[in-house]
């Protein structure tokens, strides 16, 4: 019996639920539902891995790079930088003009004798109060960068 034949007898004699596709004696292709199933799972399985590789093998590391750079960079510049010591840097200039002011009143003269251009510093620390509210709320309005970065 050729092999073909002993398929046509296996497959008259399964359930009519596996045997989904017409059997063609002349030899032409006859796939099954469930063949056509296993293929479909395999294409779709080699997508899924090559997707995984090239988020393993190359994306991710690249991206692992970028976040760290990024990281990196706002912690120099955030955490490191000046900037993080606004307040202090606010109430070390008003502490300053606040005894100059005094000491001029006790003097009975205005500050801007002694120093010219202490107007001009009173209105730094008026423009510096907007700032240091904005790095007050930077955590907040940014959230995504700090929670990216871990600077939270």
């Amino acid at each position: 019996m050729s092999r073909l034949n002993k398929i046509y007898t296996k497959l008259s004699q399964a359930q009519p639920k596996v045997r989904k596709a017409k059997l063609n004696k002349k030899g032409k292709e006859v796939k099954l539902n469930v063949v056509q199933e296993i293929e479909n799972s395999r294409d779709f399985l080699r997508d899924a891995v090559s997707d995984v590789a090239y988020m393993v093998d190359d994306y991710l590391p690249q991206v692992e790079k970028q976040l760290f750079d990024i990281r990196r960079d706002l912690d120099n510049f955030i955490v490191n930088s000046t900037g993080s010591s606004i307040e202090d840097a606010y109430e070390q200039l008003q502490d300053a003009l606040t005894l100059l002011d005094d000491k001029a009143r006790d003097l009975g003269i205005d500050p801007d004798e002694i120093y010219d251009e202490f107007k001009d510093a009173e209105d730094d620390l008026s423009n510096a109060e907007g700032y240091i509210n904005q790095y007050a709320d930077m955590e907040k309005e940014y959230e995504l960068v700090f929670t990216l970065t871990n600077l939270t």
